[in-house]
């Protein structure tokens, strides 16, 4: 055997030894050593990258969104950039928060005509948000920005936010957590439903298009929504013997029963309230006539419990119960619902504020 033969059968004796004994040369250790942070940096660089590219993706695209969210995301960013009322009106600011019943179901052009034919100047907005109640947060980021409301409308309890740290739930919500660290997690599955609806809507363009301009009509109304993809009937009218199985005439509807009274939110909301001196009503929101029964004509219970901890007043009963033919889909308002609403609506704030005169 050659002598370079015998050098290679040592040198693979000497690695095979060195890697059982998990001895290897120096220079041969901080070789692995930049080969792992490379990698390291590598997947970090990939991942950054990625995340970089779906983040302008969705930031230069903002309307492949369902419409939920495109009506959503409008709402929080002039609400955030401290754009809700205009600096120029001078009338009482009123603005009105709660969910998708709402966004559907309260017409600001509507109260402030009814103000107006009262000889009051009022200036409102609709802050329902489709799926979500974070009003509490959005009311303190609206009053730091000089935009506090004269007047505060609430229908819903505030969220359930735990004092403390639970080392078994550290982030709190994670669906929350995960939206603000990817918020375009979702945008593959909503691009693929963008295009499968655009084939019924004239093509992607112009169904973008018509995405932009429910983000602006919107916008204009000043909140109110009309959720007119949901609605399935002629005339965007339930029939009025509408009935589903799960309707629960004999029950009152429950969404005010129970507030969470160790939430944060609820000190949060009394001190912004009092901090800038907003006078704070909680109103009725409405369910569809035999979907629950009638509730009292007053929510005595509710009003013991929020009237005990809140500077807020609880004006007329849980819900107002409206007909079917009042409503466009199972639980939202069409435009002659909701102009009936914001009547039952203006019709209790006024009262309330004419008996404090």
């Amino acid at each position: 055997m050659g002598t370079w033969r015998r050098a290679l059968l040592h040198r693979a004796r000497v690695a095979d030894y060195a890697a059982r004994v998990g001895f290897l040369p120096q220079s041969e250790r901080l070789s692995e050593r930049v080969q792992l942070v490379r990698l390291v940096v590598c997947a970090i660089g990939g991942f950054a990258a990625l995340w970089l590219f779906f983040y302008t993706l969705s930031a230069a695209f903002p309307y492949l969104a369902p419409g939920s969210q495109i009506v959503y995301r409008a709402k929080l960013n002039i609400e955030q950039r401290g754009e809700v009322f205009p600096l120029n009106v001078h009338a009482q600011r009123l603005v009105i928060f709660g969910d998708s019943r709402v966004l559907t179901g309260f017409i600001p052009d509507e109260f402030d005509r009814l103000s107006a034919s009262d000889s009051s100047a009022v200036y409102s907005f609709n802050s329902g948000f489709p799926g979500h109640n974070d009003f509490v947060h959005q009311l303190k980021v609206m009053a730091e920005r000089g935009q506090a409301p004269d007047i505060l409308l609430l229908t819903l309890p505030w969220n359930d936010a735990k004092k403390g740290i639970n080392p078994f739930n550290i982030v709190g919500d994670d669906h929350e957590f995960a939206t603000k660290i990817f918020p375009f997690r979702f945008l593959i599955r909503d691009v693929i439903r963008f295009l499968l609806a655009s084939r019924e809507r004239g093509g992607p363009v112009q169904f973008y298009a018509a995405s932009h301009r429910t983000a602006n009509e919107m916008l204009e109304n000043r909140g109110y929504y009309f959720i007119a993809e949901h609605s399935r009937f002629a005339n965007d009218r339930l029939p009025e013997d509408f009935l589903l199985d799960a309707d629960r005439p004999g029950v009152i509807e429950s969404s005010r029963a129970r507030p969470p009274l160790e939430s944060t939110e609820l000190g949060q909301l009394r001190d912004t309230i009092t901090r800038y001196h907003i006078a704070c009503y909680y109103v009725p929101y409405y369910e569809r006539r035999k979907a629950y029964a009638q509730p009292p004509a007053k929510d005595e219970e509710f009003a013991r419990v929020i009237e005990g901890r809140l500077p807020c007043k609880v004006l007329g009963p849980r819900y107002f119960s409206y007909p079917p033919g009042m409503f466009s889909d199972v639980f939202h308002l069409n435009r002659d619902g909701a102009k009936i609403y914001t009547q039952a609506i203006y019709q209790l704030v006024a009262e309330e504020q004419a008996g404090k005169h």
